[in-house]
């Protein structure tokens, strides 16, 4: 059994081609990557390579990246401009044998350029636009929204990839970096528990360490619904026991018998779910606190 799974209702078309690519090469990576490759391209998706939402400084930064249940590699790109793909370049990072892992800001552009990956101004002219407008009030302070895409995807042999992109949160400061790109916050996955992805406010999410904590779960016999309700609560009560208020938080998860489980603090949040290939269908996350 094949499965691939990915954040936000908005990824069913995205989820679709990483199942497509899954059932034609039969590759988990070439999967995670095409799932992300697809969300960058897509104009109207606010969060994710073209068309994101720019930094305070009215410039497109983006994060990206990509592990391997196998071997616990992983490759990261952090605060990167001017590429069209920047999961392609995570992976470019992990299939390298020269010991890179995560790069960030120039040393991710000069990277980028050295493997010849496709350039691109990923400010679209309505985010131009919009930029220009809100400027002036002053209203940057107020960033928020958390439309991450990441996905996990397993073989039907069990083995497992992960992926993240995103361009954080709207309005940035610049060089800011949230949970998505950072192992254990925005993704982990082994292949002898499972994977798991997060979308929400990355400076809380990066406070728990919360994929890896999932994974862990499932590690220690926990299916991927107990698991990701487990660690949703964990971390709730963690914060509350900190006197931490935290904003909205969201976790998907998938254990290595293909179990899936999906947790939040809020109503919005879905994973999307496709199943040897078939039509990619979606869940809704539980509630929690």
């Amino acid at each position: 059994m094949s499965v691939i799974i990915a954040t936000w209702e908005h990824s069913l078309a995205a989820t679709n081609e990483g199942a497509r690519v899954l059932k034609e090469t039969g590759s988990t990576l070439e999967a995670c990557v095409a799932l992300c490759r697809y969300a960058e391209d897509d104009i109207a998706e606010n969060w994710v390579g073209y068309g994101s939402w720019p930094n305070r400084d009215g410039v497109v930064q983006l994060d990206a990246g990509v592990m391997d249940g196998k071997t616990l590699n992983l490759g990261a790109v952090l605060a990167i401009e001017g590429f069209a793909h920047p999961a392609d370049i995570a992976r470019q990072i992990l299939d390298d044998d020269l010991g890179i892992q995560v790069l960030a800001g120039e040393g991710a552009v000069k990277y980028a350029k050295q493997i010849g990956a496709a350039t691109r101004d990923n400010l679209s002219d309505e985010m131009k636009e919009r930029f220009l407008i809100d400027k002036p009030t002053g209203g940057f302070w107020e960033a928020t929204g958390h439309d991450t895409v990441g996905t996990v995807a397993m073989d039907d042999t069990g083995n497992m990839h992960a992926a993240v992109s995103t361009s954080g949160l709207k309005y940035k400061p610049s060089g800011r970096v949230g949970d998505s790109p950072l192992v254990g916050s925005g993704f982990y996955v082994d292949n002898e528990a499972g994977g798991c992805v997060a979308s929400g406010k990355g400076e809380d999410l990066m406070r728990f360490c919360i994929s890896h904590y999932t994974v862990l779960l499932m590690k220690n016999g926990m299916a991927a619904p107990e698991a990701a309700h487990a660690a949703m609560e964990e971390m709730l009560n963690r914060f509350d026991r900190a006197g931490h208020e935290p904003g909205e938080l969201a976790i998907c998860c998938l254990d290595k018998n293909g179990g899936i489980g999906a947790a939040t603090n809020h109503e919005k949040f879905c994973v999307c779910i496709s199943r040897n290939g078939e039509k990619a269908t979606t869940q809704k996350a539980v509630i929690v606190g």
